[in-house]
């Protein structure tokens, strides 16, 4: 399969990477500064590459080799390809699929990518359909509303399935870019690909607070499980909270998910 893609980035429970020298007054800090990044090239430089890549890049992640390289605690795929669920293959390629990033739940690592940016049902999504991977939705925050391109899941969805769906800020997210196509190196860029990178960064501060746990049976949903209650806990805990078409007031059929919260 085909990708349709972002960047692929992996982050690490290692020590803090050195801080930049310099300040230009320009540019963008992440949800968890100074934790170390790793990038595994799975795609070509127009964003393309094939599914057996990304899937090959988390094993390693999951690895031995990988884990005692660079500790990999959190994956961000903000990628995406597709099979329709009516494919005769479906579950078959589906099942081929998510083993590899069962591997990487498995060790603990949370596995998070982008829903996808067609306003559709997410499932045929790859690898956001998989059982271990958490499928992040977008939002606009200047609506304060579902963004219109966001994948979902139905409302009528199995429990499962919609326990791994979260949402996160997707539009106008000054992001960095490649300078063959940006001469400042930052963009400003929408879509799912822009709110998987904000779970991603909270399920890392949720590593570095000692919340989220590696050993003793832990796997990278049991982990992401605090991620979403503590989401459910702030929905909860007031009406200036959330998003229009969130978990708390889902309309048209559609499930996005609770608003991610920084808790950690």
């Amino acid at each position: 399969l085909t990708l349709a893609a972002a960047c692929m980035l992996l982050l690490s429970a290692d020590a803090p990477a050195p801080a930049h020298r310099g300040c230009t007054g320009a540019g963008i800090v992440g949800i968890a500064p100074n934790l170390p990044v790793y990038s595994l090239k799975v795609l070509d430089g127009a964003g393309v590459g094939s599914l057996s890549d990304a899937m090959a890049a988390a094993e390693w992640a999951a690895s031995a080799e990988g884990q005692s390289k660079a500790n990999i605690r959190v994956i961000n795929l903000s990628l995406a390809a597709y099979i329709s669920p009516s494919d005769p293959d479906y579950q078959a390629t589906l099942d081929v699929v998510c083993a590899s990033f069962k591997v990487a739940d498995d060790a603990g690592i949370v596995v998070v990518a982008a829903a996808g940016n067609y306003g559709s049902d997410l499932r045929g999504y790859l690898p956001a359909s998989c059982p271990t991977v958490v499928a992040v939705t977008a939002m606009n925050p200047a609506s304060n509303g579902v963004s219109s391109y966001s994948n979902y899941v139905p409302t009528d969805a199995a429990l499962a399935d919609k326990a791994r769906v979260i949402a996160a800020p997707g539009d106008g997210i000054l992001s960095t870019i490649s300078y063959f196509r940006e001469a400042s190196g930052y963009r400003e860029l929408t879509g799912t690909s822009m709110a998987s990178p904000h779970v991603a960064g909270v399920a890392a501060t949720c590593f570095m607070s000692g919340t989220c746990r590696t050993g003793s049976g832990a796997t990278g949903m049991s982990n992401f499980k605090k991620l979403q209650t503590a989401a459910k806990e702030r929905l909860g805990g007031g009406a200036d909270y959330g998003f229009a078409d969130d978990a708390a007031s889902v309309t048209n059929g559609r499930f996005f998910g609770s608003l991610l919260w920084a808790k950690f």
